[in-house]
């Protein structure tokens, strides 16, 4: 299956493919497609088709559970990691994903280094992550590393088949040129959850802040809901303030900024913060 890659991501993809090493951490933003990159190296490692690799008993799926991954998954891969490979002779025969380590509890990090530092020969771990100030800096330097970067709007348009679809233009916005959110977003159309973010979000910028502050219980009823209406803000800034930027219009450049600014600080504090309410507070006061 061809992925749509940047460039710099298809180098570093390549180079970790030809490349020494056991475990690799794919590092990218959110609905960046990092699962899909994940699947695919893992499947090019072990000489198999990526459609059929969850059907593999030498293939072990670890996801966050809650936005947790403890230490009990980490006792689940030692138990995987003791299963004879029979009759396999491949350079690699046995193979890990484990989606979103930056979850993963210090205590868990803690228990699969030893494993990073020493894996059974055969052995491949993958790992994907949204920063790496979140991860270990021990993991971090005992992995391999491919950084998931955006694909432009034409190799997007391009590889979707959406060239002459002016529709297009609007989902490589709302996405911000995330890969997997892009699929998303043309694969279910306007029945897709962010379509109704993205109204929201479209709300809470033209409205006085009184009654934005209505809307704090509607923006803070769940995390994910949260979390997805102020990415779609932040896409939202981004666009107006490249078209505020080559207009010279320094009055929006202004406003964008700010947006921009508070937005991605919401994104950011969102991970740590148990307060939604106060944080969507902070938020609509400053839109």
């Amino acid at each position: 299956m061809e992925l749509l890659l940047h460039p710099q991501t298809r180098s570093s993809y390549t180079r970790a493919l030809g490349g020494n090493g056991q475990a690799w951490l794919v590092l990218g933003p959110l609905n960046s497609g990092k699962r899909t990159v994940g699947l695919s190296f893992i499947s090019d490692l072990l000489g198999s088709d990526v459609d059929q690799i969850q059907d593999n008993p030498y293939f072990m799926h670890i996801v966050d559970v809650k936005d947790t991954i403890g230490i009990e998954e980490i006792r689940n891969i030692h138990t995987f990691l003791q299963l004879k490979t029979v009759g396999l002779s491949k350079t690699f025969n046995r193979a890990i994903l484990i989606e979103n380590i930056h979850f993963m509890t210090i205590p868990a990090q803690n228990a699969l280094l030893k494993t990073l530092e020493e894996p059974p020969f055969g052995t491949a771990i993958v790992l994907t992550g949204i920063r790496s100030n979140n991860i270990l800096a021990t993991i971090y330097s005992r992995t391999k590393h491919i950084n998931i970067f955006n694909p432009n709007h034409k190799d997007s348009a391009e590889y979707f088949d959406k060239t002459f679809d002016e529709d297009f233009d609007k989902t490589y916005n709302i996405s911000g040129g995330s890969v997997g959110l892009m699929a998303d977003l043309i694969n279910q159309g306007s029945i897709h959850p962010l379509f109704e973010q993205l109204q929201l979000a479209k709300t809470l910028l033209t409205i006085p802040t009184y009654e934005k502050l209505l809307q704090r219980d509607t923006l803070a009823v769940d995390k994910e809901f949260f979390r997805s209406v102020v990415f779609v803000l932040v896409q939202i800034s981004k666009s107006a303030l490249l078209s505020a930027s080559a207009k010279g219009n320094k009055k929006d450049i202004s406003r964008w900024l700010r947006i921009l600014k508070i937005s991605s600080q919401t994104i950011s504090r969102l991970e740590n913060s148990p307060n939604l309410k106060l944080l969507a507070t902070d938020l609509l006061l400053n839109l």
